[in-house]
């Protein structure tokens, strides 16, 4: 007897429903299973105009995929997948994966990581997509524990493992550890953030609002009421362009951790759209040198590869893979 996977890749020409899904923004597509490929038909809409994640898929369907051809897909999500309900972190949605399943009339539904899917990503963007931060460089994923640390609505962690025998994916909530202060200035922002938040986790400082944390916490107050404010001021007003420092060095010195904790010294990818609009910062060396400041470490770190990931569709493309790999394609 086909199973049921079998079954759905039967129905469906080839193609699943694929989503990444954050705090603010859910971004669907339609992926080949039988190939690499881009994705198809994509959409980004925010979650706040949906009540809840079936909702929202039903109408991405309608919109691109009617009468019921794609029975199988994979949902990223910006929380811990371990389970049949999943949370989404800063988001109200809840959604019940085999619920969800049946709503949508499909054979196959899975859920994973947003992180997880990102590191599924790393192993099949164009290397084009990638740009070195500092030296060294690196054409791509090469065998060995690489991680993946990317800010956006939160700040997201995971790790991925290249052999002979596959790619083994380790999904993380590693933006949650407790931020750690490297000199009088950052002991300064953890003090305004303590006086807010029973405790601070990196993540406070290292995702959208952590950037606006930083500004207000040196002093910008209500001058901007956005972190794409922040960004958008950096030339006009100096406490921007100072927060948005802080932010890539703190950045730095966080994913030098995240190295060390999963021994990636294969290398550490940077991904996430907010990134965009700091990429002269990351380029211009505060990153890198705190990346590499790990004391006894350092000379480690530094032969490290630091790369920042220029594909914005990286959620989907990992969702794909992670799916092709479950359903065992290719």
């Amino acid at each position: 007897m086909p199973t049921a996977a079998a079954t759905a890749r039967q129905a469906l020409g080839d193609l699943a429903l694929v989503a990444d899904i954050g705090g603010t923004n859910a971004r669907f597509a339609l992926a080949p299973l039988d190939h690499r490929g881009p994705a198809i038909e994509p959409r980004s809409w925010r979650t706040a105009d949906f009540p809840n994640l079936p909702d929202a898929a039903v109408a991405y369907l309608a919109e691109v995929a009617p009468q019921g051809r794609v029975k199988a897909g994979m949902i990223a999500v910006a929380a811990p997948a371990n389970r049949d309900e999943v949370k989404v972190t800063n988001c109200p949605w809840i959604f019940s994966v085999a619920a969800t399943r049946r709503q949508l009339g499909f054979d196959e539904l899975f859920a994973i990581n947003d992180f997880a899917a990102n590191s599924w990503g790393i192993v099949e963007i164009d290397p084009a997509r990638l740009t070195r931060l500092g030296e060294p460089a690196t054409d791509g994923v090469r065998p060995g524990m690489q991680a993946v640390v990317g800010p956006g609505t939160g700040l997201g962690v995971s790790a991925i493992s290249v052999s002979d025998g596959g790619v083994t994916v380790f999904s993380s909530e590693g933006g949650h550890a407790d931020f750690a202060p490297v000199n009088d200035e950052e002991e300064r922002i953890l003090a305004w953030l303590k006086r807010r938040h029973h405790r601070v986790s990196y993540e406070r400082l290292v995702c959208g609002a952590g950037l606006l944390n930083i500004y207000r916490a040196i002093g910008g107050g209500e001058a901007a009421a956005t972190p794409e404010a922040v960004t958008e001021r950096k030339s006009e007003d100096p406490l921007a362009a100072e927060a948005i420092r802080i932010f890539c060095e703190v950045l730095g010195s966080f994913a030098g951790n995240v190295a060390l904790m999963f021994g990636a010294w294969q290398g550490v990818y940077l991904a996430g759209g907010m990134l965009r609009p700091l990429r002269d910062e990351l380029l211009s060396g505060g990153f890198r040198r705190r990346f590499d400041d790990k004391g006894r470490f350092g000379a480690e770190l530094a032969r490290v590869p630091a790369m920042l990931v220029e594909e914005p569709a990286l959620g989907l493309v990992g969702a794909a893979a992670a799916l092709r790999s479950r359903l065992g394609g290719s």
